[in-house]
């Protein structure tokens, strides 16, 4: 009796070196793409969240100074302090506690965005002084929304929102 001693393919067990190390390769590859593609979403919808924020607290002091007796935006302003000063400091207006809506990155903890300012920053009012018939509330974009560039911006009266922080 002759036994054949050759090993055939299809009795083969397991899977080879390459064969795994292939597979881990496409496994990283497929990670590496979907954390990419993640991070340029978070941003987005960090943009998205302060362009939310800025029309919220523009639309309150807009209400606040036609509420007012005089329709002044200085008056609706004045707890904010000096120019540059975070809107965090600005207290309840309108019921609305700008204490509470911070940037979503520097949770209140940051500088206060500024023209020169190139990262994160926390929402400030404008660094020229507040009018009766102006104001600009500042904030930053890290990546392109809509119209709005990224970098340093500012919504004004009306919530026209502008490149720039006066």
């Amino acid at each position: 009796m002759k036994i054949n001693k050759s090993i055939s393919v299809f009795n083969r067990q397991g899977f080879t070196l390459i064969e795994l190390l292939v597979v881990i390769a496409i496994i990283g590859l497929l990670s590496t793409m979907a954390t990419v593609s993640l991070n340029s979403a978070r941003v987005k919808a960090r943009d998205a969240r302060r362009l939310a924020d800025v029309r919220q607290l523009s639309m309150a002091v807009e209400l606040a100074a036609a509420d007012s007796t005089t329709s002044d935006y200085s008056e609706v302003l004045n707890t904010c302090g000096d120019a540059g000063a975070k809107t965090t400091d600005c207290g309840v207006i309108l019921n609305l506690n700008f204490a509470n809506i911070v940037d979503p990155i520097g949770l209140g903890e940051s500088e206060v965005c500024a023209d020169d300012y190139s990262s994160g920053c926390d929402y400030s009012i404008g660094n020229s002084d507040v009018t009766s018939t102006e104001y600009a509330i500042c904030f930053y974009l890290e990546g392109d929304a809509g119209s709005m560039g990224a970098g340093i911006n500012h919504v004004e009266q009306g919530g026209t929102m502008a490149a720039g922080c006066p």
